[in-house]
């Protein structure tokens, strides 16, 4: 009997005019939104590729310690699927021998692209699949009972589960018909790329999961449109009330979200944090010119022109540490009359160290503070947006695709590493290369011939799966929680028209 049913719905799917136009737009929207983010895949490939080789010609023999090593971050190749966050995300890092590194961008080649969004799969799937999948459903009880043929078909022996069943199942099918399609031609126009293939292993299985990810929000959004079928009296009001559910789950819960973490926990802008930061930086400059003066009212013996003759000498006998590669703690002598300056100049030092621990500790506490404070609003930002299934499965497929919010931080931390490895290899060896026997030129530590690359590695299967878990379990919760109201209201739902 199930058969029969599930039968009857698809052909009644198929044989309606909306099984024609959501068709079209499968066939039409998915190969070539899939082409498109190809062809941008392939582009900026090859822009990272040319920036590499033109960095190496230019900088790959010429290792000093004035070269800015840069590390570059190679376009994920899952990106065709979702991009995400992939446009914001820096491409490259700039390292520094004072151990701080910096990040750049790329402008952005298609800038309507960024305003208007990406036409990719996670686009097509959660935008324009969730909506067909609402216009199949939203007449399938209230459309029947206003036709009679509900109220005919529980007159015979037919359980309502099976009803309910047969309806969510056949339209799901019909679904699923059109989309095999359209998935079929997008990965043959992944296969005519040379640099991508759907069989390459970095590529399939999480292609796989994205598709196990997308049948199950697919399923949520039937299941829903039966729902809410299955609430109302008359099918006008089944799409009025299917529409704006919508565009509740879709297209205003990302952005209320927000907007509702900023007013629950809300937390400093930028400029204020700079702003701190000056006035931070200024009390403390203020502070140390003040215990600078003090310093020197404890050696007034010492006068200005004698002092001044003393950081001259020094300053002399620092480039000439430079020029023939000593070590910056390399002993130095200086005159009889103008060694009695060195206790001042060592207190000096000393105060200036301090002074600058200072400074790094109280710019570091106010990034970390701000940081930590944007976290925890982006957190609770996410956990309010996981009221809604579309949200959930853009977290999700977006983490498969390495666009995801996981990913920003997932590039620091490359950065950071890369960072500690140009320091190493590079710019520590030029302060410490030489021994301090400098006349026999024994070398301590030899410099590599050219610049290290960075290799980046973005999150892997595991480590996104993990992170996604919520995620996961709550696409499929959403599925369960939708049956589970529609088999209860289904059966306390009046049939006669």
């Amino acid at each position: 009997m199930l058969t029969a049913l599930i039968k009857k719905e698809i052909v009644a799917t198929v044989l309606d005019l909306r099984f024609i136009i959501a068709s079209l737009l499968f066939l039409v929207l998915i190969p070539l939104g899939m082409y498109v983010s190809r062809k941008e895949y392939e582009q900026r490939l090859a822009n990272y590729r040319l920036e590499h080789q033109l960095y190496r010609q230019k900088y790959g023999k010429e290792v000093s310690s004035k070269v800015e090593v840069q590390g570059f971050r190679p376009p994920s190749m899952l990106s065709v699927f979702a991009s995400g966050l992939d446009h914001y995300i820096p491409d490259k890092v700039i390292t520094s021998r004072t151990g701080i590194f910096r990040t750049a961008k790329g402008v952005p080649g298609n800038s309507p692209s960024l305003l208007f969004g990406q036409m990719d799969l996670f686009f097509n799937m959660c935008f324009v699949a969730s909506l067909v999948a609402l216009a199949f459903t939203f007449n399938s009880i209230s459309g029947e009972k206003q036709a009679g043929t509900l109220g005919l078909m529980l007159s015979h022996p037919v359980s309502r589960s099976y009803i309910l069943l047969s309806k969510i199942i056949g339209t799901y099918v019909s679904l699923l018909i059109p989309l095999a399609m359209s998935l079929l031609i997008a990965s043959i126009i992944l296969e005519l790329s040379k640099e991508i293939s759907i069989l390459l292993p970095e590529l399939y299985p999480s292609f796989l999961i994205i598709l196990g990810v997308t049948l199950v929000y697919l399923l949520t959004m039937v299941t829903l449109g039966v729902l809410i079928s299955g609430t109302t009296q008359k099918p006008i009001i089944s799409m009025t009330v299917s529409l704006f559910v919508w565009v509740i789950i879709v297209l205003a819960m990302p952005k209320v979200s927000t907007m509702l973490a900023r007013i629950i926990y809300p937390v400093e802008a930028e400029q204020v944090v700079n702003l701190k930061k000056y006035m931070t930086l200024d009390d403390l400059q203020e502070t140390y010119e003040q215990k600078s003066i003090d310093v020197h009212k404890k050696y007034p013996h010492l006068s200005g022109k004698l002092i001044r003759e003393y950081y001259w000498k020094k300053l002399s006998m620092s480039k000439l540490k430079e020029k023939h590669g000593l070590p910056p703690d390399a002993q130095m002598t200086f005159p009889p009359d103008l060694q009695i300056v060195i206790p001042l100049d060592e207190e000096l030092a000393a105060l200036l160290k301090e002074h600058e621990d200072q400074i790094k500790n109280e710019m570091s506490h106010i990034i970390q503070n701000h940081k930590n404070k944007m976290n925890l609003q982006n957190t609770i930002a996410m956990y309010i947006s996981r009221l809604s299934p579309a949200c959930c499965y853009s977290y999700l497929v977006s983490g498969l695709s390495n666009t995801g919010t996981g990913e920003y931080g997932q590039f620091t931390e490359n950065a950071r590493e890369f960072q500690d490895l140009v320091k190493k290899t590079i710019y520590d060896n030029y302060f410490s290369r030489i021994s301090e026997k400098v006349s026999a030129g024994h070398i301590i530590h030899k410099p590599p011939e050219t610049l290290p690359d960075m290799q980046y590695r973005y999150l892997s299967l595991t480590e996104i799966l993990e992170a996604g878990l919520v995620d996961v379990i709550l696409s499929f919760g959403f599925a369960f929680l939708f049956f589970t109201l529609a088999f209860v209201t289904f059966n306390k739902y009046d049939v006669r028209p």
